[in-house]
């Protein structure tokens, strides 16, 4: 008899413990799944994500537009510019001037709407677009550019 109280007293137990556990595992998912659903629909997810996407296009769009500026540039102006200023004929400043030309051009190409978005990230738009005139430059001059 004894045996017999023993085994059910066990049985019983066991179905106590498997209760608990699945009851636990069930919360335990529910929230998850609540939490999950909550990341899901949270606004400031979806506009980070969206401000990111933003900004690597207008900063696309910008390299796109430095380049083409500085690829003109060095077609019409700059490499006659330097030519004079190795033999003396005109200052360095005057390629610093053509510089601010150019970035004059990318700028009014900018949006006020693009320019907004760029304010959030970038602390100087002047220093970021020199930046990339001078990269452009740079890579025109590494692909033989004079």
């Amino acid at each position: 008899m004894k045996e017999i109280v023993l085994n059910v007293f066990t049985s019983v137990m066991m179905v106590l413990v498997v209760s608990a556990l699945y009851t636990g595992i069930t919360y335990l998912k529910k929230y998850v799944d609540e939490t999950v659903s909550r990341l899901k629909n949270d606004e400031r997810l979806k506009n980070n994500a969206f401000a990111q996407s933003s900004f690597y296009f207008i900063e696309s769009f910008i390299a796109g537009l430095t380049k083409t500026a500085v690829a003109a540039m060095e077609q019409t102006k700059a490499s006659e510019l330097r030519e004079r200023v190795a033999q003396g004929l005109a200052s360095k400043e005057d390629l610093k001037a053509l510089a601010i030309e150019v970035r004059d051009g990318v700028k009014a190409q900018i949006t006020p709407l693009m320019k907004d978005e760029l304010d959030k990230y970038i602390l100087n738009l002047d220093s970021y677009i020199d930046e990339r005139i001078e990269a452009s430059v740079l890579e025109l001059k590494r692909n033989g550019v004079k």
